[in-house]
């Protein structure tokens, strides 16, 4: 508010929130936002400043602009409009009335809708998509022809006008990666082991999002649309009952619409797109082609980062252990105080054996193995990496963190 209208400085800023758009636009918005507001400070002030109450002014010019806020956004995407003609007029109409509606709620009920979801959005998405904008007028849907990529029509046209044949000549990443998948399979020696299964779903959400290309037309901003939409995925959606892989875009829709919790940062990165970057790179060396994706891909700001681990603190800890001693089972209750000394993983602490453990240059180690015999079977045991199996000197009390190289 403006020292004249407010001369004590009590009042609070007034702050207007615009979900997320784009930066370009969110620009603009803001510019008439705040041209707006100040056509009302110029317009108050012109009254006598005897008869003007601030708090009162305030409030009537955070109204204007949540009431003029939705209909911003719909303005700011109409040029954009790509409804046939038949059906444009009523659907603006129809647009621009439910947004007036949205503001007008949202002003004279501003508690009820301060942190809520942005409901212009799924309304404004009807100027872009002609069966969203038939649901709102209460007309069926049409089968709608995918759009052609304009970058890729444009370079057909060139190496049309050029003469050439280049182009992809790999097979579909739907062949290609089951493939791969079943190559896995021999590799792990086991079609159920975990691995095989994330690569399954990871395969099936990426076909879901992206589509069926050969593996050698994948740009880089394919995967980056990738990841965009899979950061809006619900965490531990896969897990539930009625699971359906073919469903992802209304998981992913259903989330959007209520700005929900997406996938962390690292499973992004790590189990999504290293899987996919995996099987188009080996895929695309088994067929001789060339890789199309190189180039960054930024993991969406909106993915949470890993949050730090802290150990048990004392107090935590000596309960675990005292529960592992009333169990009267030596191994719950030695493995807290392994895993507490060692940092080394479950899946080594609980194949210790009292073989691996010998003297090296003085002192005492622990040699972590890779592989048992089992029932006479010759079985992997469940490290991550070869870092995993470096030896532990042994201080004493227990083994240290230490590893002898």
């Amino acid at each position: 508010m403006p020292k004249a209208l407010d001369p004590d400085l009590r009042l609070a800023p007034i702050r207007v929130t615009i979900g997320q758009v784009p930066n370009s636009r969110a620009r603009r918005i803001a510019d008439i936002l705040a041209g707006i507001a100040r056509y009302e400070f110029e317009r108050i002030r012109s009254s006598p400043l005897d008869a003007v109450d601030p708090a009162a002014s305030r409030r009537r010019i955070e109204q204007q602009l949540t009431v003029a806020l939705p209909a911003l956004l719909g303005l700011a995407v109409l040029d954009r409009c790509a409804l046939p003609d038949d059906i444009r007029v009523p659907a603006v109409d129809a647009v621009f009335d439910a947004l007036s509606h949205i503001g007008c709620t949202r002003a004279m009920k501003p508690e009820s809708s301060a942190r809520g979801p942005f409901l212009e959005v799924p309304i404004v998405s009807a100027l872009q998509d002609e069966n969203t904008a038939r649901g709102m007028l209460g007309m069926s849907s049409v089968a709608i022809a995918a759009r052609p990529d304009p970058v890729m029509a444009e370079l057909a046209a060139i190496r049309a006008m050029l003469g050439t044949k280049d182009g992809p000549k790999g097979p579909p990443f739907s062949t290609a990666s089951k493939r791969f998948i079943e190559g896995r399979k021999k590799t792990y020696g086991d079609p159920h082991h975990p691995e095989i299964g994330y690569l399954e779903h990871r395969r099936a959400i990426f076909l879901a999002i992206t589509g069926d290309k050969p593996i050698d037309s994948y740009t880089r901003s394919d995967l980056q649309e990738f990841v965009n939409e899979i950061a809006w995925l619900p965490p531990n959606v896969s897990k539930l009952e009625d699971y359906d892989v073919e469903r992802v875009h209304d998981y992913i829709a259903a989330n959007k619409s209520q700005e929900g919790q997406g996938l962390a940062a690292k499973t992004i990165r790590e189990t999504y797109l290293s899987r996919i970057k995996t099987i188009l790179r080996e895929t695309c060396a088994d067929a001789k082609v060339p890789i199309a994706f190189e180039g960054r891909i930024v993991i969406p700001k909106r993915a949470a980062p890993s949050k730090s681990r802290f150990a048990p603190d004392q107090d935590e800890f000596g309960r675990i252990v005292e529960k592992g001693i009333a169990s009267g089972i030596l191994s719950d209750a030695l493995l807290p105080a392994l895993g507490q000394l060692t940092g080394r993983r479950l899946g080594l602490l609980v194949f210790m054996r009292r073989e691996n453990i010998m003297r090296y240059n003085g002192v005492w180690v622990y040699r972590s193995q890779s592989h048992q015999l089992r029932d006479g079977r010759w079985e992997p045991i469940p490290f991550k990496t070869d870092e995993s199996l470096a030896r532990l000197i042994h201080e004493g009390g227990g083994f240290g963190v230490a590893s002898v190289a």
